[in-house]
């Protein structure tokens, strides 16, 4: 019960009932209640689309594959080359066994794969050193030293993910394919990150059409070693956790914007922060060439709900500063309108919410992360 008021002759509770209902012995003290006091109401549960509220949830997440492929990507060797697609279907094979709370199955890449990666790697961080912040530089070069971040071989979701672990508690969950966007940003309500383990063709280390490894791991992980950037990134999953679809559909622009392809100033220069920047070679040389438009960000007006998924993107948005970025997320949530406020439990590690709900699941469609 949680008391409300500060006056003995007249006070007010508000109860929480937590076991299904109806409930006869629920009515029975209803009736009770009614018969010794005045103004005894039954607030009806609201119904919101279902989302985890243990853990364990997670594991229902991603088991519906989806892709990207579009008819302008449909001739990319991601999607022609059938030797390519049979090899990644191996290794989602290793996501889909996964259950959470389990250590992360190891995947054993082939030698053109690490080849790969070590093309990547070499054209990627000197043009990170130049488009970054200052504070992804810093927590990338962590991860090197503690990680092998950018070694010859590509590292393993494991020995990350017990890395964030140690250091501000998030955590990477192995997954098949694309998810949902509400599925996405549910995860991060539990700390939790969900990770492709798949690479892209080797014959485009430039380019990929849909999310792989490397845009997991040398673009998003390092700002997750911020305590901060963590803090900030399970808010928004808090912000989705029995959202509607409209509010879905506004923060996955405003994460688009911000954690995908966010910008800042640092010494009067612009620098990136997004994970889409810091992993693509072109999107790093777009935004230190200035080709595309930056515009100040500012979630209380209007954003584009629609942005390009497959090509460079022509609008980033901007902060004065890193840490301002961080403020006005933090205020664009105070605005949502909600019928419940819901925090997680780092001891139990659930969600708990403020009053009554009834979840219902629902097919929603849309653009992915």
């Amino acid at each position: 019960a949680e008391y409300m008021g500060n006056i003995p002759s007249r006070a007010t509770f508000r109860i929480f009932y937590k076991n299904s209902y109806p409930n006869e012995k629920l009515d029975r003290l209803l009736q009770r209640l009614n018969f010794r006091f005045n103004g005894v109401h039954k607030i009806n549960p609201k119904i919101v689309p279902w989302f985890p509220k243990q853990l364990s949830d997670l594991d229902y997440l991603g088991k519906f594959q989806q892709t990207r492929e579009s008819e302008e990507a449909k001739d990319h060797p991601q999607f022609s080359d059938k030797e390519y697609k049979k090899r990644r279907d191996q290794i989602a094979e290793v996501s889909k066994t996964y259950k959470m709370g389990e250590e992360i199955p190891l995947c054993d890449y082939a030698d053109i794969e690490h080849q790969t990666w070590q093309k990547i790697c070499a054209r990627l961080k000197p043009l990170q050193n130049e488009s970054m912040c200052s504070v992804f530089l810093k927590n990338r070069d962590i991860l090197d030293k503690e990680c092998g971040l950018t070694s010859e071989k590509i590292p393993q979701l494991r020995d990350l993910s017990k890395f964030l672990q140690k250091t501000t508690g998030f955590r990477l969950k192995p997954v098949h394919g694309i998810l949902s966007q509400r599925e996405f940003l549910n995860s991060l309500a539990f700390r939790t990150f969900c990770c492709t383990q798949y690479l892209r063709h080797h014959s485009t280390p430039e380019y990929t059409p849909e999310p792989d490894i490397v845009h997991e791991l040398l673009g998003h992980v390092p700002m997750f070693v911020d305590p901060d950037f963590a803090d900030l990134s399970q808010l928004i999953g808090l912000y989705s956790l029995g959202a509607n679809e409209d509010q879905i559909t506004r923060l996955g622009a405003l994460y688009w914007y911000t954690v995908e392809f966010g910008a800042c100033k640092e010494d009067g220069k612009m620098k990136g922060y997004g994970a889409g920047v810091a992993s693509s070679i072109d999107e790093s040389e777009n935004l230190l060439r200035g080709k595309s438009q930056f515009k100040p960000l500012d979630p209380m007006r209007e954003l584009p709900l629609e942005y390009p998924v497959q090509t460079i993107q022509p609008l980033y948005f901007y902060t004065e500063s890193f840490s301002q970025a961080k403020d006005i997320l933090l205020e664009y949530g105070e605005y949502l309108v909600k019928p419940f406020r819901a925090r997680y439990n780092h001891v139990t590690k659930e969600i708990e919410v403020d009053r009554p709900i009834i979840t219902r699941v629902s097919e929603e469609k849309g653009l992915t992360f």
